[in-house]
């Protein structure tokens, strides 16, 4: 399954405003404080790829507006645990770090659970 939405940030001719971009032409920011390099534009919700997901957008807006209102002074945020969840059939949840996004340490002690769904009465179509 392949899922995701790319941002819609083309109107703005990002590549004239000195902020260092990534490979899709959106703006490298920091996730703890959204931060755009040292400048003063923060990136939220969709538009930075971190996690396309409301309840995480409205979080990243408390967090993006807490440092615009005191720039230069950005502090970093303590973000909520990730979730997410695709309704399709069978549903899919997602709680915690990906494996990529885990530090080597991280990677030391994890725990991924799985059920099968076969045996359940409600997952039969």
């Amino acid at each position: 399954m392949a899922t995701g939405r790319s941002p819609n940030l083309n109107a703005l001719a990002l590549h004239n405003s000195g902020l260092a971009l990534d490979d899709n032409g959106v703006p490298l920011n920091e996730s703890s404080t959204l931060q755009c390099g040292n400048s003063p534009v923060f990136l939220v919700g969709d538009a930075n790829q971190q996690a396309p997901v409301l309840h995480e957008a409205a979080h990243e807006g408390r967090i993006a507006g807490d440092n615009a209102g005191r720039y230069p002074d950005v502090i970093p945020a303590e973000r909520k645990v990730p979730f997410s969840v695709v309704f399709c059939n069978p549903q899919i949840t997602s709680v915690g770090l990906s494996i990529g996004r885990m530090s080597a340490a991280e990677r030391e002690n994890y725990v991924v659970g799985k059920a099968r769904l076969k045996i359940r009465g409600e997952a039969r179509c």
